[in-house]
């Protein structure tokens, strides 16, 4: 935005208002200056318009100014309208070619509720350069009283103007809060996609590859169609390509709504690290609503106690209790669940600090909370966690077996693999029975999810049933997903998998490879008893010497 703003800057210095009205107008520039900026600005195209100097543009940009700001110059919005109105009909006046003058013409019209005569300079301006956003505001007018299909609507697309597709996009996802027709609601859908991909790419060309349309530059409106687009391609499974859409609409522009939509597509792609690190910065930088406050704080602990940092994650817990108890009791009300399995962290990150003690608190409340929401799944699999943590390894087992039946039922994917994952962990390293684990974990892979931790607790299942074959099949499997990531965060369990991997090769005797296993394992945690075993490889990885070659020593 710096640089659009001093491009129009720049362009108002040296008196191209036409330069300046194609920078600004139309873009969100104005909630970007200061009240006196904005009315410096206004004053000295003013003057100018006055003085009869830069043709219609002065009177364009007071249009401009008015329709986006006018109350810090007048408090009567009617009257503000009005005026706009006159001034673009004297930029009308001098140049009826003008598609822009025309177009300020039908907004003031269509905010004054005069819809004939914004209907009139509508259609005038878009027959003098096709506007996406016109088009589907006029075809909104005349929809309403003729009761028209939406997939009647008629769009005309050399429009090289990004945020014409944008406010477009906004407007049929208006639509689609009240559309009941299935037919029209997938076309309009559809259509809103396209309008959404039409105007990233050409704020892309401007603004990342310096090509195309040079007024293409407002870097915020370019965020907001990123957070817009990557919110839907969310919502089409396409997480990936959401992903890249935001990050490189951060590039541009930051607020919150693009940080939570970051937030929950790195949830979405399973990447806990990132998705924690997005908590965390929307907790220390924006003053969110309570429920999102919990859940951030539920995001970046969950996290936290998986890599052992449990003071931050009790730090965080303290600060989300003064929070709740801050709360007016209707909202903690509102707020009881998320918080709740907030509160399930606590344990684990005290014990890691040598308090075993279960909180009565904590198990009180994932009770009450259970009470009121007790279709809430993710509120459930928090439950199962604490009942773990209380070692109700029985109670836990028949918790999980009923969440992962509800969850298949309510087609919840995430909670379902969560649920069949923690039973598993559950069955392996509690309840000694690596068979039953096998199986909820197979599960996970039939479900179409395979990443590292499905295929560790795999290959450890097979470890623990002396399967070496299998051992080394799905132990593979797992290596090949280890990423930076995993590697950082989660070096005992790579340590762990490659160990399982030598010993495997050391039972097959294939020495050589049991070398090289050991050697990966000590690369990421130097324990004894590993370190032992792969001196003992090293040594049977030797080749044997022939009596005749003893016999010439």
């Amino acid at each position: 935005m710096d640089a659009l703003i001093q491009a129009g800057q720049e362009a108002l210095a040296r008196g191209d208002y036409a330069h300046l009205c194609r920078l600004w107008s139309g873009s969100t520039v104005f909630s970007h200056l200061e009240d006196e900026t904005i009315a410096a600005v206004f004053q000295q195209c003013r003057a100018a318009a006055e003085r009869g100097e830069g043709a219609e543009w002065p009177w364009l940009m007071q249009c401009s100014i008015y329709l986006d700001c006018s109350d810090q110059f007048i408090a009567n919005r009617a009257t503000a309208l009005h005026s706009t109105r006159e001034w673009a009909q004297k930029a009308i006046d001098l140049a009826p070619g003008n598609a822009l003058a025309h177009r300020l013409a039908g907004s003031a019209c269509y905010w004054m509720g005069d819809h004939p005569r914004a209907i009139a300079a509508y259609r005038q301006s878009n027959a003098l350069q096709p506007q996406v956003d016109l088009q589907v505001r006029l075809f909104e007018m005349a929809r309403r009283p003729e009761g028209r299909s939406f997939r009647e609507l008629p769009l005309d697309l050399r429009d090289d103007e990004a945020s014409n597709y944008y406010r477009a996009g906004v407007t049929l996802g208006k639509w689609l809060a009240d559309i009941d027709d299935a037919a029209d609601a997938a076309y309009i859908a559809a259509i809103q996609v396209a309008l959404y991909e039409r105007c990233s790419a050409l704020y892309a060309l401007c603004l990342v590859h310096h090509e195309g349309n040079f007024f293409n530059a407002d870097g915020h409106t370019f965020a907001m169609c990123c957070n817009n687009l990557g919110q839907l391609y969310n919502a089409q499974g396409r997480h990936e390509d959401a992903l890249k859409l935001i990050q490189q609409g951060l590039e541009h522009s930051e607020f919150q709504y693009l940080r939570q939509n970051l937030r929950d597509t790195y949830r979405h792609l399973g990447m806990a690290k990132e998705a924690a690190d997005s908590s965390l910065t929307l907790l220390q930088h924006y003053e969110l609503e309570p429920a999102l406050f919990f859940d951030c704080a539920q995001t970046a602990c969950s996290y936290l106690n998986r890599i052992g940092q449990s003071e931050d994650v009790l730090q965080i817990i303290d600060a989300a209790d003064e929070t709740y108890q801050s709360l007016p009791e209707d909202m903690q009300q509102e707020c009881l669940a998320i918080y709740a399995k907030l509160s399930v962290h606590r344990a684990p990150a005290a014990s890691q600090l040598g308090d075993t003690s279960p909180s009565a608190m904590d198990e009180e409340l994932i009770e009450k909370a259970l009470q009121d929401s007790p279709q809430d799944l993710e509120l459930r699999l928090a439950h199962c966690s604490l009942l773990v943590n209380r070692q109700a390894y029985a109670q836990a087992l028949a918790s999980y077996g009923s969440l992962v039946h509800d969850a298949a039922a309510a087609q919840n994917a995430r909670v379902f693999r969560n649920a069949l994952g923690a039973r598993g962990y559950l069955l392996l390293y509690h309840l000694n029975d690596p068979l039953q684990a096998l199986q909820d974990y197979n599960a996970i892979e039939h479900s179409g999810y395979l990443d590292f931790y499905t295929c560790y607790y795999q290959a450890n299942c097979h470890y623990v049933l002396k399967d070496v074959q299998a051992t080394l099949a799905a132990g593979r499997r797992a290596s090949e997903r280890i990423t930076d990531a995993i590697t950082r965060d989660d070096p005992q369990s790579v340590a762990q998998l490659h160990m399982m991997l030598a010993n495997s090769h050391f039972d097959a005797g294939d020495f050589p490879a049991a070398v090289c296993a050991y050697e990966a394992s000590l690369a990421h945690d130097d324990r004894p008893d590993v370190r032992e075993n792969y001196v003992l490889a090293q040594q049977l990885a030797q080749p044997k010497k022939g009596w005749l070659a003893r016999l010439m020593r």
